[in-house]
């Protein structure tokens, strides 16, 4: 046996034995590339967080301005009520008491018309003037009473002007034709007619009102929009972000005549092709308006 062994180390050449090949420096550089990677994600992730704070600061900030805007256009709007109610009635006051001077004169030319120069006796006069009296009363008594009429009146007018703004509050990835598109932030809902659940306003008296709706759609995309009274579309809008690198955007405004219980929206094309998706976020708001003119 030990004569067997010595024949075969030294018969078999040494190129013929197979060794491992040392893969140290090829670990080590595979370690050292996850490394500097894993540092260029840590450095990447760092650069976002502070993104995210300044974007979030830019959102409290932008809340608050809303909060302020909105109450002074509450405060705007409750002066301008009573502005307008103060300037009816003094037109009505002005009205009755040029209509009462004229009522006057008008008694007292009579008067010396039917007495004469020295005719009528002390007891005629002390008639006439009564009879005056009384109806001086029952013209102010009347005067008082169209005045608090128009007063209810302007109260009435004042109470039923509207002014809505609200925002879709999340991006929408898989918008639908004929999908109504429910603006569910209000920043603005002065006479409450606006519905943020459904997205609808619905007309609180006839007149006439102005709309305003703004859609973003992603790059690449096209959304189609178009503002409904009740089923009846009054307005169409195309947002197309074809051929371009970034989200777009387009604005629409509608003035319309309207009836007491009539329902607006804004809805997407019942049968147009969509593609993208309905963009909205904190920098990026779609959103719908609207206000009273006359």
């Amino acid at each position: 046996m030990l004569m067997l062994i010595t024949w075969f180390l030294f018969s078999v050449p040494l190129s013929c034995f197979a060794f491992i090949p040392d893969n140290t420096e090829h670990f080590n550089s595979v370690i050292g590339e996850l490394t500097d990677r894993l540092a260029d994600l840590e450095e990447r992730l760092s650069t976002q967080e502070h993104i995210n704070i300044d974007l979030e600061t830019r959102l409290k900030v932008q809340e608050k301005r809303n909060r302020e805007q909105e109450d002074l256009i509450k405060a705007l709007f409750a002066r301008t009520c009573i502005t307008s109610k103060q300037a009816a009635f003094e037109r009505q006051q002005d009205a009755k008491l040029h209509k009462n001077s004229f009522n006057r004169k008008s008694s007292v030319d009579k008067e010396k018309t039917e007495s004469g120069s020295s005719v009528l006796t002390t007891f005629e006069k002390a008639t006439v003037s009564e009879k005056g009296v009384n109806e001086q009363f029952v013209i102010i008594k009347h005067g008082l009473h169209g005045a608090n009429r128009s007063m209810k009146d302007v109260q009435n007018i004042d109470c039923d002007r509207v002014a809505f703004y609200s925002y879709l509050s999340n991006t929408d990835m898989h918008p639908k034709p004929n999908q109504t598109i429910v603006f569910d932030h209000v920043v603005t809902n002065t006479g409450g007619k606006f519905n943020f659940k459904t997205g609808i306003f619905t007309c609180p008296i006839q007149g006439v009102y102005a709309f305003s709706w703004t859609v973003y759609c992603s790059n690449g995309g096209y959304l189609i929009s178009e503002l409904v009274v009740n089923s009846r579309s009054v307005g169409d809008m195309l947002c197309s972000g074809q051929g371009d690198d970034n989200i777009r955007h387009t604005s629409s405004v509608a003035v319309v005549e309207l009836n007491e219980g009539d329902r607006v929206y804004v809805r997407l094309h019942p049968i147009a092709v969509l593609n993208g998706v309905l963009w909205s976020g904190p920098t990026y708001l779609s959103s719908f308006s609207g206000w009273t003119i006359f």
